[in-house]
């Protein structure tokens, strides 16, 4: 049977491991869905200026305010970059769940495994995990709201007391 401590650290990493999962889960839908509405956005006002020109509509300055507005857009997207941050959050959500899982399965076996092996098991998770949180803190703000909705998902499901 594992010793407490080691049976406290397994299971704060498999937390850990698995709010980030989803943190970075809900944070790539959501800016991916950002990139699709915004990339719409400029589609529809593009083509819109390019009809009025077309159909030589009789608005004052229509294609003009269009053109500008979605000049505007374009150059806001430029900065923003959602697509490759969507990307860069999918590929972090894909990391922590592999992490979330090797974690898991840790957990499933911590009375079977002798100490020693749980030690040098949860050594190499964490300086994987520690590669992950290396790269995850550059690229991104942190988002309170989506955050305390992750922790609360993850208590719930691991079945924890609710949060103050």
């Amino acid at each position: 049977m594992a010793p407490n401590n080691l049976r406290t650290l397994v299971w704060e990493s498999l937390f850990g491991a698995d709010y980030a999962s989803r943190y970075y889960g809900y944070l790539a839908r959501r800016l991916a869905v950002k990139d699709r509405a915004y990339s719409l956005v400029l589609t529809l006002l593009t083509s819109g200026a390019f009809l009025v020109l077309l159909l030589e509509l009789d608005i004052p300055k229509a294609a003009e305010i269009i053109a500008f507005f979605a000049a505007g857009l374009s150059l806001f997207l430029t900065f923003q970059k959602y697509s490759k941050a969507a990307q860069l959050s999918a590929a972090f959500h894909k990391r922590w769940s592999q992490q979330s899982t090797e974690y898991e399965g840790l957990w499933q076996r911590l009375d079977e495994l002798d100490p020693e092996e749980i030690l040098g098991r949860w050594t190499e998770l964490s300086r994987r995990e520690a590669e992950i949180n290396e790269f995850a803190t550059v690229e991104f703000s942190e988002d309170g709201k989506l955050q305390r909705r992750c922790y609360e998902e993850v208590a719930r499901v691991r079945r924890l007391p609710e949060a103050a």
